[in-house]
C-alpha cells in the first residue's frame, strides 16, 4: 500500500463551503455527464447554442449543447445532501458560460 506522501502532490484543495450540515462532496464530470457539446450546431440540432470566447480569438465559438434531461431535478436534489462541485479537463472560458446557462442564479454549485 503506498504511503500518503507518494500521493500528496495530487492533492486538491475544495473551495471553501460554508454549509455545516452538508458534510459529503458530490463531483460531476460536465462534459458527457451533464452536457454533450455536438460536433455541428448548425446541423445537430442542440438543445442550446452557446457563444464561447476564448482569449487566443477575437471571435466566439458557437458551442451546441445538449443538456441531459433532469439536469435541474438531479442538482436540486443532490444540492440537499451534498456540495456539489463541477470537474472539466477543459478551459475555464468553455466551462463558464455553459455553466452560467445551466445555473444562472448560482444555487447548485
Amino acid at each position: 500500500m503506498p504511503h500518503f506522501s507518494a500521493i500528496a502532490h495530487q492533492v486538491v484543495d475544495l473551495p471553501d463551503f460554508d454549509c455545516p450540515q452538508k458534510t459529503k462532496t458530490i463531483i460531476f464530470d460536465l462534459d458527457e455527464t451533464l452536457i454533450h457539446c455536438v460536433d455541428d450546431a448548425e446541423t445537430d440540432n442542440p438543445d442550446v447554442v452557446i457563444p464561447i470566447h476564448f482569449s487566443e480569438d477575437p471571435e466566439p465559438v458557437m458551442a451546441g449543447i445538449n443538456i441531459r434531461p433532469h439536469i435541474i431535478e438531479c442538482l436540486e436534489l443532490a444540492n440537499k445532501y451534498f456540495q456539489v462541485i463541477i470537474f472539466t479537463a477543459s478551459e475555464k472560458e468553455y466551462a463558464d458560460p455553459i455553466l452560467d446557462y445551466i445555473d444562472p442564479d448560482n444555487k447548485y454549485f
